[in-house]
């Protein structure tokens, strides 16, 4: 499936260095070297492989992957500031707290500030979560919100679910009916590696486990206090030494989703980097 804010990004050809006037540059826009139906500037503005079909090697071709740069698993569960500075240390969560992402009650909601970025483009927007009734199953999931910058738009989406299947539900509803948010989500809110190799761990000062990001291994070590819209949490910081990317969280024991994110990877044109906050939670 064509990514949407890809599209659009190309449709706004100033703000792209691939797009030219006159037939060179239609010819250029046009080029698709691996054959996987996106154009090499749309592979450029997305982080993929313009010469591999499918980039992260899941056996799923770009255009149709949700996640085209993070293998998919196959698991149940894919200008903010991650740590602002405070003068009075936050309060940490209690010890030895486990953290139990994706686990909802009806009445509560959520506000982000996210952001997407690579070296010539940026991408800001607010993403609501709301937690309703339902007639069907244990809640309905109310996610809606802006973006501006490469495009400016809305999305809004409404679906039945649980616990046990809330994160695929909203990565495949994001999927097909709100593409151009994806990259706004799914790298910082619903990023994938966090129900697989987060959910569960128990959050603790010194505390530390081995996380797999973009197919590449190394520890999250958690090393002190954060807080974020007044809920205190524990910040730790993922790194794969020599490859240039890096994953920071903020998170809490009593908080289903992440209070802060961010991912960077890649290095100079190839640069891109994903972030998010929690601006305000409640019920």
């Amino acid at each position: 499936m064509r990514c949407a804010w890809v599209v659009a990004c190309l449709v706004l050809c100033s703000l792209t260095a691939g797009c030219i006037t006159g037939s060179a540059g239609q010819a250029d826009a046009a080029l698709d070297s691996d054959g996987d139906g996106w154009t090499d500037a749309e592979e450029a503005i997305a982080g993929t492989d313009p010469h591999n079909p499918d980039t992260d090697g899941d056996g799923i071709p770009d255009p149709k992957d949700p996640n085209p740069l993070v293998p998919s698993t196959g698991s149940p569960n894919p200008a903010p500031t991650l740590a602002p500075a405070t003068t009075t240390p936050p309060t940490p969560p209690a010890p030895r707290a486990r953290w139990d992402a994706y686990t909802f009650s009806v009445g509560e909601r959520y506000t982000y500030a996210v952001m997407w970025e690579t070296g010539e483009l940026v991408q800001t927007g607010d993403l609501h979560i709301d937690i309703l009734s339902s007639d069907t199953s244990p809640y309905a999931v109310h996610y809606h919100g802006t973006y501006t910058g490469a495009a400016d738009g809305s999305f809004d989406g409404t679906f039945p679910s649980s616990d046990a299947t809330v994160y695929n539900d909203f990565v495949r509803h994001l999927a097909l009916n709100n593409v151009i948010a994806m990259p706004l989500l799914t790298f910082t809110v619903l990023a994938p590696w966090l129900p697989s190799s987060f959910s569960g761990c128990e959050i603790a000062i010194g505390a530390s486990w081995q996380v797999t990001i973009d197919g590449r291994t190394a520890p999250f070590a958690v090393g002190g206090a954060c807080e974020h819209a007044d809920v205190a949490g524990l910040s730790g910081v993922w790194q794969y030494g020599g490859d240039d990317r890096s994953f920071s969280a903020c998170l809490a024991p009593d908080a289903p989703l992440p209070l802060a994110t961010s991912y960077e990877a890649g290095v100079g044109e190839g640069w891109r980097s994903y972030v998010c906050e929690l601006v305000s939670a409640g019920t």
